[in-house]
C-alpha cells in the first residue's frame, strides 16, 4: 500500500467474499455480490475515519445504513441485532469539510464510518478493559471488564480501517462509561430528586450503586475514566500514527441557571447537576487529551458547549428551555421503529438534532483546518506575538505605567494562549482573533495565579464572554454573593482592609459566580475559584479587565437577562456577552518588567 492508501498489483487481482470472520459465524447472508477494482486518478483524496458512539453515529437521524439496522437471527458474537446506527445523512462525520479545498470530507478519498450507538472505551480498544475486572465491573457498575463487542461489531481500532495512511481520526467517548443513560433515566424516573444526598441509582442492568449519585458518579468520572480514555487515544494512534485526531466532546445539555418550565421529570436543581456531570467529564476528557499530546501524539480536543450556548440570534439551544424548533440537542422523543427494532422514548432523545449536528461538523471542520501546516494557516506563536507587541506599541502611552514587552516575553504569552485554549478546546484561531486578557506576575502575582489555577483545574475556563457588572447586580446575583452562607466557602471568610477576595470566573462574566454544589463545593473544578491577595494586585487586575471591556476596538458587548421579579423565578440568559480569553502569565521572572495588559 503506498501513502495514499492505494494497493499495487503485478498480476490480476481476485478476492473471495464469506460471511466466517472475527465477528460472523457464517449464518448471515451476504448483502453484496461483487467487487470492482479501479485504477488510481489523479486526485488521492484524503483518509477519514469517524469512531465514537452515538453522538457521532448519528443516532435519532433515521434511515440508518442497512449494516448498522438489522435484527440477526444467528446471534452474531451474542448480538441478536445490529443497532450502531449509523445515519444515512446528516450525522456530523458525514458533514465534516476537507481543509485543503472545503468539499465533504466524506465524499472524497477513503470514509470509515464505524462510530456505533451505545458504544464505551471497551468498544474501541481491547486496550481499555480492566484486567482483571475491577470490583465495580464485577458489581455491574461499571462496564470496563470485558471487551465490548457493541451490537455485535469488533472493537473499533480492530475493524481494518486504521492505518499509516489515515490523515483524519474523529471521536465521541465516554458518556457511555460513565453511565449517562442510565443517569437520565433515573433521573426522570427517580420519586426524590437525582441530585438528592441519599440518591443511590440504579442501572439498567437493575444493579444499586453502593453510594450516593454525586459521590459515585465523581468517582467514575474523575478517577477511573481517564486511564480508559488515554487508552483509547494511544491506541488509535498507534494504528494511525500519521493521522490527525480530533476528540469531540459533550455539549452541555441545559441552561446555566435553574430553570422556571417542567423538563420531563427532571427538576431544576437536578438538571444543574447533570450540568455538573458533564462538566466533569470535559474535564477528565480535556486532560486526557492533553497528557496523550504531550507524549507526541497529534491530537486534539473540541468542546462544543462553547459553541452550543446562545445563538448570535438569540436562539437558546438546550434541550429543555431552549428555543421551540431551535434546539440542538432533542429532549424526549416519540417512540421510532427502526431495522433493529421498536423504543420508547425514541432512540434520538438526548442527542442531538440536525442543527446540532451541523453544529458539531463546523467545529470539526474548523478544529481540522486550523492544524494546517503553519505556512498555509498563520496559526503559530510568530503571528500571535506580532499581534501582541503591535497591540502593545499601539496603546502603551495609554496607560500608567506605560506597557512594554519584549519580543521574547511576546513569544512566552502567545505560546501559552496556544496552549491553554488547545487545551480548552476552543477553536477558530482565538488568539489571534479573540480579545485576550493578560494578568501577570510583574503586577497582579496573586491574581494571577489564581486565575491560572482555576483554568488549570477547569480548561473551559480560558474564554470566558462578558456580563457587565450593572446586568449581574440586577438580574443575577450581588457582588459579594460568595459571602452568602448557602456557599460555605472558607477562601474568603471575611474582608479586610489590606486584602480583597479574588475570584475566577470573574464576577464579570457569564460563567462568574459559577458553584458546584454537588461534589465538591469550593474544593471542585466548576467552583468559583476564590482566594484573599493583596487589594493593589487585585485592583490592578480589575482595572485593566475594565477598561478592555470598554475599549472602542475591543468591541466587546455584555451578556443579558431577563428582569423579572417574582417569587421562584430565575432569570434566564437571553444572550451571551462577547468572548475574550484570559492567559494568566505567572512565570515571574520571564515577565519582570511586563505588566498586566490586554489585547483587542
Amino acid at each position: 500500500m503506498d501513502q495514499s492508501g492505494h494497493l499495487s498489483f503485478t498480476d490480476r487481482p481476485a478476492v473471495s467474499l464469506t460471511t466466517v470472520a472475527k465477528d460472523g459465524t457464517g449464518d448471515d447472508s451476504v448483502i453484496f455480490d461483487a467487487v470492482s477494482f479501479h485504477y488510481r486518478g489523479t486526485g488521492a483524496g484524503r483518509h477519514y475515519v469517524a469512531m465514537g458512539d452515538s453522538y457521532s453515529s448519528g443516532e435519532g437521524l433515521a434511515p440508518y445504513d442497512r449494516n448498522s439496522d438489522l435484527e440477526r437471527t444467528n446471534g452474531t458474537r451474542g448480538s441478536s441485532k445490529n443497532a450502531c446506527h449509523r445515519a444515512q445523512s446528516g450525522a456530523w462525520p458525514t458533514l465534516v469539510r476537507d481543509p485543503y479545498d472545503d468539499s465533504i470530507l466524506a465524499q472524497g478519498g477513503t470514509f470509515g464510518f464505524i462510530a456505533c450507538s451505545g458504544a464505551t472505551t471497551t468498544a474501541i480498544t481491547t486496550d481499555a478493559v480492566n484486567s482483571p475486572p475491577a470490583a465495580s465491573d464485577q458489581g455491574g457498575h461499571t462496564d470496563w471488564g470485558s471487551a465490548k463487542y457493541q451490537w455485535g461489531e469488533l472493537t473499533q481500532v480492530e475493524q481494518g480501517w486504521l492505518d499509516e495512511d489515515t490523515d483524519y481520526v474523529s471521536i465521541s467517548i465516554g458518556g457511555n462509561d460513565v453511565r449517562f443513560t442510565d443517569i437520565m433515566k433515573g433521573c426522570i424516573a427517580s420519586v426524590s430528586a437525582c441530585d438528592g444526598a441519599g440518591y443511590r441509582l440504579t442501572r439498567i442492568n437493575g444493579v444499586v450503586d453502593p453510594e450516593p449519585l454525586l459521590d459515585y458518579e465523581t468517582k467514575v468520572i474523575r478517577d477511573w475514566l481517564p486511564a480508559k480514555l488515554k487508552a483509547v487515544y494511544r491506541s488509535i494512534h498507534r494504528a494511525a500514527p500519521n493521522a490527525q485526531i480530533v476528540v469531540m466532546g459533550y455539549p452541555q445539555m441545559f441552561p446555566d441557571e435553574e430553570g422556571n418550565n417542567a423538563c420531563w421529570n427532571i427538576g431544576s436543581s437536578a438538571r444543574l447537576f447533570i450540568n455538573v456531570l458533564a462538566g466533569r467529564l470535559s474535564i477528565t476528557t480535556a486532560k486526557a487529551v492533553d497528557e496523550v499530546r504531550a507524549e507526541g501524539v497529534d491530537i486534539r480536543y473540541v468542546d462544543p458547549s462553547l459553541k452550543f450556548r446562545i445563538g448570535a440570534d438569540g436562539d437558546k439551544h438546550w434541550a429543555c428551555d431552549g428555543t421551540s424548533g431551535k434546539q440542538w440537542i432533542n429532549g424526549i422523543t416519540a417512540p421510532t421503529t427502526d431495522g433493529s427494532g421498536t423504543n420508547t422514548p425514541g432512540t434520538g432523545s438526548w442527542h442531538p438534532t440536525v442543527a446540532g449536528h451541523r453544529a458539531l461538523a463546523d467545529l470539526m471542520s474548523i478544529a481540522i483546518a486550523e492544524d494546517r501546516v503553519f505556512d498555509t494557516k498563520p496559526n503559530d506563536a510568530r503571528h500571535i506575538a506580532d499581534r501582541i507587541i503591535a497591540y502593545v506599541q499601539s496603546r502603551g502611552g495609554d496607560h500608567s505605567p506605560r506597557w512594554t514587552i519584549t519580543d521574547t516575553q511576546a513569544m512566552l504569552a502567545a505560546q501559552r494562549c496556544l496552549d491553554l485554549t488547545r487545551r480548552g478546546g476552543v477553536v477558530g484561531d482565538p488568539c489571534l482573533k479573540m480579545p485576550i486578557f493578560f494578568p501577570t506576575a510583574d503586577d497582579a502575582r496573586g491574581a494571577a495565579r489564581n486565575d491560572d489555577q482555576a483554568i488549570d483545574a477547569n480548561p473551559a475556563w480560558v474564554a470566558l464572554n462578558y456580563a457587565s457588572e450593572a446586568a449581574k447586580k440586577n438580574d443575577v446575583s450581588s457582588r459579594d454573593w460568595y459571602m452568602n452562607p448557602q456557599y460555605g466557602q472558607t477562601s474568603c471568610p471575611e474582608q479586610r482592609p489590606e486584602d480583597q477576595c479574588d475570584e475566577f470566573p470573574f464576577y464579570s462574566s457569564e460563567q462568574g459566580g459559577a458553584w458546584d454544589r454537588w461534589t465538591g463545593g469550593q474544593n471542585s473544578p466548576l467552583s468559583t475559584r476564590l482566594l484573599m491577595i493583596p487589594k493593589t494586585e487585585n485592583g490592578t487586575e480589575g482595572r485593566l479587565l475594565g477598561a478592555m471591556y470598554h475599549k472602542v476596538e475591543c468591541n466587546m458587548t455584555s451578556a443579558t437577562w431577563e428582569n423579572i421579579v417574582a417569587a421562584g423565578h430565575t432569570n434566564q440568559l437571553l444572550t451571551n456577552g462577547s468572548w475574550y480569553l484570559t492567559i494568566p502569565l505567572v512565570d515571574e521572572q520571564a515577565n519582570v518588567g511586563n505588566k498586566t495588559f490586554y489585547v483587542c
